[in-house]
């Protein structure tokens, strides 16, 4: 087949695939792009997307597929260069292949049609980053961070851009978004695999003062036996911990397929939240389940003052995931509105399933470690640093968090485009929420008697780095605060105010 057909079919694809999402442009998009013979075309080191293994945004750069060339885009000329060519280079027809298969979830098949971008330009540090999200997506995280490791050094040694027939057609800002992103996944997969001095020498390529102990990472966060019987400021955790018909009823309303995740519109990454007065008596499952987390936990903390609760849920795949920053919990619109921060008395995480990264929350230099499990029920004081650890596996980790509030809610609400925001009330049920319908109430329970225990800890979780005063910066949009700059926890009470 001739380049220019090449180009021309490959043109058509990505023109169903930008016009619309639909299953069938999918379909029909891979069928002419499993047309084009698996010969090696001209790679041009097109820059992927930065979200290159969730989201490519085509739809403003593609062209009319009777177009020659698959952009008609125009980008500045590169800085720092020898070259002036100000048109964006041609986009690998297997790199779209593997964009389509993703986007139909077939995640094993999008790995294959890669490697043949590969083939013309083994160390093209754009499709081997790529490669290396790929692989992290199908859970080989070891073949990932090597990928990720090897983009890393490439796109390194390719500054200065030299003197070849593909640098017309990369910008040095395309080769440094690589280096960055590439790097920094290399270190977050590789604290997961415990390759921890490759990581210490990696981070030298960005200006950072800490990161999470080695130790914390090697830690098993398995049971315990430091059983706690009544007050405590440390974390604790409690299994087995909700009945089965409330245990049950939960799981329905926030299982993967329920009505929650889609009429919530939780695919965007907004944050919202609802918040509910402790004298709310609504008689619903809620009330039921709220009052008897509060009784539960008052035998370890001290609840008495508490005005309501906050509630919000996350589920995210296992192997997809890269975890949750390191944040403290606030009042979002108080943050926002008035500058003013406030943290719940106690935060909780009740475990819907029992895969999915580990948590970690920090008081001062110590830091502790839960594993998840189904009806695990974890709480901390509210004003302690916490996030969610990177993990392999193919399963979904799904949890229903609570914030056991001091304090009356005084605005939040609606967010942009009238959509819920943090501390919204609850809906009520129609058109748009029918999820609502799912929290009527159940047959009460007693509150039983359970066994609380203090997780697994380390009392230096953050190790002090000497030699990192790199020039790269970490990128902002996958970075989990895991690796930092700054005089340790003071880092993070200085970006309360950044918004997540």
């Amino acid at each position: 087949m001739e380049l220019e057909e090449v180009f021309e079919r490959t043109g058509a694809a990505v023109y169903c695939l930008q016009s619309d999402d639909s299953s069938d442009s999918i379909n029909q998009a891979i069928d002419i792009l499993l047309e084009i013979p698996p010969t090696p075309v001209p790679e041009t080191g097109e820059n992927c997307d930065e979200n290159c293994d969730k989201n490519y945004a085509y739809a403003e750069s593609l062209p009319d597929p009777s177009s020659k060339k698959l952009s008609s885009k125009k980008r500045k000329s590169p800085t720092n260069t020898t070259t002036s060519s100000t048109a964006d280079p041609f986009l690998h027809p297997s790199i779209v292949l593997s964009y389509a298969y993703l986007s139909l979830h077939l995640l094993q098949p999008s790995v294959t049609p890669l490697s043949l971008s590969l083939n013309s330009w083994p160390s093209n540090p754009s499709s081997l980053l790529l490669h290396a999200s790929n692989l992290r997506s199908i859970s080989s995280l070891l073949p990932s961070f090597l990928a990720y490791k090897k983009a890393s050094q490439t796109s390194t040694s390719l500054l200065p851009l030299p003197q070849l027939e593909f640098v017309d057609l990369i910008s040095v800002e395309d080769v440094i978004n690589v280096r960055s992103k590439s790097t920094y996944m290399a270190c977050l997969l590789g604290s997961l695999l415990g390759r921890h001095e490759e990581v210490e020498e990696m981070l030298k390529g960005f200006k950072v003062d800490f990161r999470i102990a080695p130790e914390l990472w090697r830690l098993k966060a398995e049971e315990t036996n430091v059983i706690v019987e009544g007050s405590t400021k440390n974390p604790i955790e409690i299994r087995d911990f909700l009945p089965q018909n409330y245990f049950s009823r939960l799981r329905d309303i926030f299982n993967p397929d329920a009505a929650f995740w889609e009429e919530t519109d939780y695919s965007s990454g907004r944050y919202y939240s609802y918040y509910i007065p402790v004298k709310d008596k609504s008689d619903n499952f809620f009330d039921q389940l709220l009052k008897y987390m509060h009784s539960s936990l008052g035998k370890y903390y001290d609840l008495q003052n508490v005005k309501g609760y906050e509630i919000w849920a996350h589920t995210r795949m296992g192997g997809n995931s890269l975890g949750h920053w390191l944040h403290y919990d606030t009042d979002e619109w108080g943050v926002d509105n008035r500058k003013i921060v406030r943290h719940p008395k106690v935060s909780a995480v009740f475990y819907l399933e029992g895969e999915g990264g580990e948590t970690v929350v920090f008081d001062e230099g110590r830091g502790w470690k839960v594993g998840t499990e189904a009806n695990k029920f974890f709480a901390f004081e509210g004003d302690k640093l916490h996030g969610v650890l990177p993990c392999g596996g193919e399963g979904r980790r799904t949890t229903f968090m609570v914030g056991f509030w001091e304090v009356e809610k005084e605005g939040g609400g609606r967010g942009k485009g009238g959509k819920d925001g943090p501390w919204s009330d609850l809906p009520r049920a129609g058109r748009r929420s029918n999820w609502i319908r799912e929290i009527e109430e159940v047959e009460e329970e007693e509150v039983r008697e359970v066994v609380a225990k203090e997780p697994k800890s380390v009392e230096e979780a953050f190790e002090k780095l000497e030699d990192c005063k790199g020039d790269v910066e970490i990128p902002k949009d996958i970075d989990q605060r895991f690796f930092f700059p700054g005089e340790g926890l003071e880092y993070f009470q200085k970006n309360l105010f950044e918004a997540d």
